[in-house]
């Protein structure tokens, strides 16, 4: 008789464990059932307005927005709760989206949904409302805790936080460090608490338990990087003034595109007016040119023929190369390189004069008398750039003092001086 209470107490024993286990694996179920991975829908339009304004935002140095601009322009993700009939998250999550895909990732499958459409989101409050579609019953909502947060009491946040680039079911637990945290010029307060956040956890629930049931207790929204287990959600006095708003729904933050076009509108005006007034031009927008020049030496009455390639840094230094060859009254060749100095000058959007100075080394040969030749030309000049929209047409003049020796049967060494004119592209 003991031996069988003893087998009989075992027996409730593994029951019961049986059933913790079974329970507890069925809470984590049911908030996969309420939790989900929020993609805001980009077009390929919108997109390419974002590049287009992140690169805007890169040459006004603000590197940190213009990096942000870029993970929106190519794709980027977040968490979701699902409260009241629709899925709850936050504003910056969809931010420039009209409509979001939202998947379920459930031990059993995953449920994805596509062009939900943002009914409703607030900047000021970092919230949004996105629609849910009928005939998913499986999918369970989350009611919002009607006590506010505590604390030292213990919480646990849920959401999708990047692992390698995509989104990875995290639960972790924690306490709320400070109900009524004030964050710098806001006058809105917000929950503090401990529990592991990561990049991708936006819009997930800080939950707590009442009656063995999770509560949503706010909206994980941000984390402070420069501390330790410092999490920070919208409370659930916001969520609730917030959904209770959804019969009067606030779309004016849903039109993001039109304000990232007068953006971009505003940005280009402005280059458009600096443009068009003269002044010193800190770079020229086409740095390689092209270009085809004839020297004429008036002490010799000699016509040369050059092939230029040069490079203009945003240093005012240029440097380059040329090979050369003369008309008359010899022939042969000349190749070398030339280093200088520029100024341009900024006559209007499209016009510029860029007066410069080079100095060169050149070695060649010239037949029948001169044999191999070491010249170091020196030229002074200007230049007119008409720019275009990726190249620039190039016209200019040089003066030349080109001083010449020959290691020939002469053995001659002369002072060269001249004009030379050379048209190009610049790209």
């Amino acid at each position: 008789m003991a031996t069988m209470n003893k087998l009989h107490s075992l027996g409730m024993l593994l029951v019961s464990c049986l059933l913790i286990l079974f329970c507890a694996n069925l809470q984590a179920q049911g908030l996969r059932h309420s939790v989900c991975v929020v993609y805001p829908e980009i077009t390929a339009e919108d997109s390419a307005l974002l590049t287009q304004y992140a690169l805007i935002l890169a040459r006004e140095g603000k590197t940190a927005e213009a990096r942000q601009m870029t993970g929106r322009a190519h794709g980027s993700f977040g968490s979701g709760v699902l409260m009241d009939s629709c899925v709850l998250t936050n504003w910056h999550v969809i931010r420039f989206a009209r409509t979001a895909k939202l998947v379920f990732h459930l031990h059993e499958r995953t449920i994805t949904l596509e062009h939900c459409p943002i009914i409703s989101a607030s900047a000021d409050m970092d919230l949004a409302a996105i629609a849910m579609p009928k005939g998913y019953e499986e999918l369970v909502p989350l009611s919002l805790s009607q006590q506010p947060a505590e604390e030292d009491e213990d919480i646990v946040a849920a959401g999708f936080p990047g692992l390698q680039n995509k989104p990875s079911w995290q639960m972790t637990r924690g306490s709320v460090s400070n109900a009524y945290l004030t964050l710098p010029d806001e006058k809105r307060t917000y929950i503090q608490h401990t529990a592991a956040i990561d990049p991708g956890s936006s819009g997930g629930p800080l939950l707590h338990k009442k009656d063995g049931k999770y509560e949503v207790l706010g909206l994980n929204t941000l984390k402070a990087f420069s501390r330790d287990r410092v999490g920070i959600a919208v409370p659930g006095k916001d969520l609730r003034k917030f959904l209770d708003s959804l019969d009067k729904p606030d779309t004016t933050d849903l039109a993001m595109m039109e304000s990232v076009q007068g953006e971009i509108d505003k940005y280009n005006a402005k280059k458009k007016a600096e443009l068009n007034q003269p002044g010193i031009e800190r770079e020229l927008r086409n740095d390689w040119v092209i270009s085809l020049a004839e020297d004429y030496m008036f002490s010799h009455n000699e016509h040369v023929l050059s092939l230029n390639a040069d490079f203009y840094s945003s240093l005012y230094m240029s440097a380059g190369v040329t090979l050369s060859a003369p008309l008359t009254p010899r022939t042969g060749f000349v190749g070398g390189f030339r280093f200088g100095a520029f100024l341009p000058v900024r006559l209007n959007e499209h016009n510029f004069l860029v007066p410069q100075l080079s100095v060169g080394a050149q070695m060649g040969l010239y037949f029948p008398k001169n044999g191999p030749l070491i010249m170091t030309p020196i030229r002074a000049g200007v230049d007119y750039r008409y720019e275009f929209e990726k190249t620039a047409l190039v016209l200019g003049v040089d003066y030349v003092f080109r001083p010449t020796g020959s290691m020939g049967d002469t053995g001659a060494f002369a002072f060269r001086h001249g004009m030379s004119a050379h048209v190009g592209l610049a790209f």
